[in-house]
């Protein structure tokens, strides 16, 4: 949000506090609120109304192959980021992700499955099968 116009402004301990009218690059509304201790990016009525994408399922499932591919504290991580295991550039945003999901059949019941298991997280290695179906398809260690 953009300040727009200081309203009370003084210094404590150091610090400048009080309040401002800040502008939503949303909608346009000003709403007064306190100095912002950090980047705010919307106005409490369109940050209330913002898509949920971060709380759905399919954001948690590519959450996860960041986990396991990326993050070497992950208990999977050996399985997949340690074997070399990456994913398709491209999918790193959720956005690019969940279009690609949505074209090839994905539900809530599904889950993602490489084709070929020593092979990436890529348009080309996967699909969504059932949880069952994928449980079938464990690699062999």
């Amino acid at each position: 949000m953009k300040l727009v116009k200081i309203i009370i402004q003084r210094q404590k301990a150091g610090k400048t506090v009080g309040r401002g009218l800040y502008e939503c690059p949303k909608c346009g509304q000003l709403e007064e609120r306190e100095f912002c201790k950090g980047h705010v990016a919307m106005c409490k009525e369109c940050y209330k109304n913002r898509p949920r994408d971060s709380e759905t399922r399919l954001a948690h499932t590519l959450e996860g192959m960041k986990a396991r591919c990326y993050n070497p504290n992950c208990t999977r991580y050996k399985d997949y980021g340690g074997r070399g295991i990456s994913i398709y550039e491209q999918w790193h945003k959720f956005t690019e992700f969940k279009k690609w999901a949505e074209s090839t059949g994905y539900t809530d019941e599904m889950t993602i499955d490489r084709i070929d298991n020593n092979g990436n997280y890529e348009p080309n290695n996967c699909r969504w099968i059932t949880k069952s179906e994928n449980s079938k398809r464990k690699r062999r260690r």
